[in-house]
């Protein structure tokens, strides 16, 4: 049982897996929880039967592993850790009923080499190596199949199949193939070009726990540890938990740990250690923790030459930013996807948030998403164009109902200067003709100055003659998505 002493709760966790009493527990210096010896008998009943197993769980995954055994059965013994990292043992009874005074030192985090069961699966399968993967006839029309770029989505199947999620939620069996189909299917399953979105893939094993038959997890938790770190890795794997790992321009699975490196399944290459041609590092680790806890995340996604900052409501900077590095084309290694700049914050309050969209030197364009996830992992999708500048940034509001993604709202914050910013952009970035612009301008300028005065009349009126003259020179002295711009902010100026 867990007691959370802010909440004043308990909670029921992971069962341990053998029953004892007097046993010793203590912490590593991880802070996982082991549990030594003990008796497995009922104590009321004579004789004892004693155990030399060692068990440790692990607070953050939930989960149990069995380790080193104790050098004998023992039971009423004392455990602690060192200064040195080390645990130590001390006293006990034996089987015979005789008191020790023996002290034991034990390292659990050096453990034996660990291999996970983690069934191999490779995109260069010919069931499925030349279907169509996400939309890559339009990004990458001559080479657009799974087995150029199906590394995340066949490393994606890999870890949900270890899990036990062998079905997708129609009951039809979870492959590399099926599961490119049902991201195709889904309004946030693929970002960008190509890009494996990985809280869809959190969704799904969600809503395919009923048809698996799944009663030990409500979901795969998604979260990622930036940077090579071999110890949260390591942690992972020897709490029964393979990771999705980045190596440049591709992902593998990492299942296990041998010597001084991790064993892998490579979705391509005929490579099982890490050490084969990767370096022996990583530049990232994509986690899927199973967990009864909520799902809940901000996700923005846009190019990556723009600049951006997600603010809460009392102004502090959040989320975790950074930059998506290429997929490289497994046949050719000259053939890339787009590199993305991708925000993640996990588990958002219920209430306001604030997106800024910038540009630190020249006048840019972006195209920019905003998912917003509740609990149950539902997503709410906003997508929008624009141009920003070194002195003209854009700004979206984001509004999180954690209980019903639907509920929340995003979008950007339009006023009659950031019409007026708006214009000047697109004409200096000759989007729209000059003369158009002069005009177009003195129409903004008035309708700053009739908001100002509440003649809201005036206001509705003149907007449908600047929509009119947008639209009726669309594609020849106003291109897209200057366009597409310009009747956004109409359309949110007009409510």
């Amino acid at each position: 049982e867990e007691y959370d002493p802010q909440s004043n709760t308990w909670a029921t966790k992971q069962s341990m897996p053998t029953g004892r009493s007097y046993p010793a527990i203590t912490l590593n210096a991880l802070g996982n929880i082991y549990v030594i010896g003990g008796n497995i008998k009922d104590p009321a009943e004579e004789p004892v039967i004693l155990t030399n197993i060692v068990e440790e769980y692990n607070t953050t995954t939930n989960l149990w592993k069995t380790v080193t055994p104790f050098p004998l059965n023992i039971f009423q013994l004392n455990a602690t850790l060192g200064k040195d990292n080390k645990i130590y043992v001390v006293g006990g009874q034996t089987d015979t009923d005789q008191a020790i005074n023996s002290l034991y030192l034990g390292s659990f985090s050096e453990l034996n080499p660990v291999t996970l069961d983690v069934k191999l699966l490779k995109q260069t399968d010919p069931l499925w190596k030349n279907k169509t993967y996400d939309n890559a006839q339009i990004w990458s029309p001559f080479a657009k199949t799974i087995e150029r770029w199906g590394c995340a989505l066949t490393s994606a199947t890999m870890i949900l199949n270890f899990h036990g999620i062998n079905k997708l939620p129609n009951g039809s069996n979870l492959n590399p193939s099926n599961l490119n189909n049902w991201l195709k299917n889904q309004k946030d399953g693929y970002v960008s070009t190509g890009w494996v979105n990985w809280l869809a893939i959190s969704r799904l094993s969600r809503l395919a726990k009923e048809v698996n038959e799944i009663t030990s997890f409500d979901a795969l938790e998604y979260s990622k540890i930036y940077g090579p770190n071999k110890d949260k890795l390591k942690e992972d794997i020897e709490a029964s938990m393979p990771d999705i790992i980045e190596v440049p321009g591709h992902f593998v699975v990492a299942k296990g740990i041998i010597n001084d490196t991790f064993e892998i399944n490579d979705p391509f290459y005929d490579r099982d250690t890490l050490k084969e041609d990767y370096s022996n590092t990583f530049n990232n680790i994509n986690r899927f923790v199973p967990s009864s806890t909520d799902l809940s995340y901000i996700m923005i996604v846009i190019n990556p030459e723009i600049d951006l900052n997600l603010k809460s409501d009392d102004g502090t900077v959040i989320g975790d930013l950074f930059t998506q590095e290429p997929i490289i084309d497994d046949l050719n290694s000259s053939n890339t996807n787009s590199p993305i700049k991708i925000l993640y914050f996990q588990k958002p309050t219920l209430g306001n948030y604030e997106l800024e969209i910038f540009s630190r030197n020249d006048n840019k364009q972006y195209k920019v998403s905003i998912l917003i996830y509740d609990k149950y992992g539902n997503v709410n999708l906003h997508s929008q164009a624009g141009i920003v500048g070194p002195n003209i940034s854009n700004k979206f509001y984001i509004n999180v109902d954690k209980e019903n993604s639907n509920k929340s709202k995003s979008g950007k914050k339009v006023n009659f200067q950031t019409l007026i910013d708006d214009i000047t952009l697109l004409k200096n970035l000759k989007m729209i003709n000059s003369g158009i612009a002069v005009n177009l301008l003195k129409i903004a300028n008035e309708l700053k100055i009739n908001a100002e005065k509440n003649q809201k009349l005036i206001v509705k009126i003149k907007i449908t003659i600047m929509e009119s003259l947008i639209k009726a020179v669309k594609n020849t002295l106003i291109k897209d998505p200057a366009y597409s711009i310009l009747i956004e902010d109409l359309n949110f100026l007009k409510k």
